[in-house]
C-alpha cells in the first residue's frame, strides 16, 4: 500500500515531467485527453456550445427588440386614450355644469313636481 508520502511524491514527478511526457509521447497525451474528456468538455465541444449560447443570445436581444417595438406601439395607443378620456371628461364637466342650473330650478320649485306628474298619469 501507498503512503501519503509515496503520493505526494508521485504526485510531485508527474507535475514536474508531465510537459515533457506530452511533448514526447503521443500516446500519453491521447490517454490524458480520454480521461479529462470524461469529466470535462473538448475544445471543440466548448467552442460549439459557446457558438450556441451566443446564438440564444442574439435570438433573445432580437425579441426583446420586437417586445420593446410593441411596448412602444401601445403606450402611443393608451395615450391617444388617455387624450380621448381627458376630452370626455372635460365635455361630461361641461355638461354637468349647464345641467346644473335646470336642477336647480327643480328642486327649488315650490310645487311638488312628483305629484303633478304622477296625478296625471
Amino acid at each position: 500500500m501507498m503512503t501519503q508520502t509515496d503520493l505526494s511524491q508521485i504526485r510531485n514527478d508527474l507535475l514536474k515531467f508531465l510537459p515533457q511526457l506530452l511533448r514526447e509521447e503521443p500516446n500519453v497525451r491521447t490517454t490524458i485527453e480520454g480521461i479529462i474528456a470524461q469529466q470535462f468538455p473538448r475544445k471543440d465541444e466548448f467552442v460549439e456550445l459557446l457558438k450556441e449560447v451566443k446564438s440564444q443570445r442574439q435570438d433573445m436581444e432580437r425579441h426583446f427588440v420586437q417586445v420593446d417595438k410593441r411596448i412602444n406601439l401601445l403606450e402611443k395607443q393608451f395615450g391617444h386614450f388617455d387624450h380621448g378620456f381627458k376630452l370626455l371628461e372635460q365635455l361630461i364637466d361641461k355638461l354637468t355644469q349647464s345641467i346644473k342650473p335646470v336642477f336647480s330650478l327643480i328642486f327649488e320649485c315650490p310645487v311638488n313636481l312628483n305629484s303633478l306628474i304622477f296625478n296625471k298619469l
